[in-house]
């Protein structure tokens, strides 16, 4: 992913970057789910932003989207001093 592209994406909440990003990728809910080990319910309580993915699934998400490794790390710290 470019670099502008990234930028881009980093203005959205956690919970629009990863609907972006899935959608971007051509991906539904489901079969993001089985691509990084977890349920489609998972899924959609994080682009709802009901809750927040934990590391691990991050991580699987940052290698699928081919993202660097701190690309989430400025929208989890905005979700955590909002909640």
């Amino acid at each position: 992913m470019t670099e502008l592209k990234i930028n881009e994406l980093k203005k959205y909440s956690l919970g629009c970057c990863l609907k972006r990003l899935r959608w971007k990728n051509g991906l539904t809910q489901q079969k993001l789910a089985k691509l990084i080990g977890c349920s489609q319910s998972a899924v959609s309580t994080w682009e709802s932003e009901s809750c927040i993915p934990h590391g691990q699934t991050l991580e699987k998400m940052i290698k699928l989207y081919d993202l660097p490794f701190d690309f989430f790390d400025e929208s989890l710290e905005s979700s955590f001093s909002e909640k």
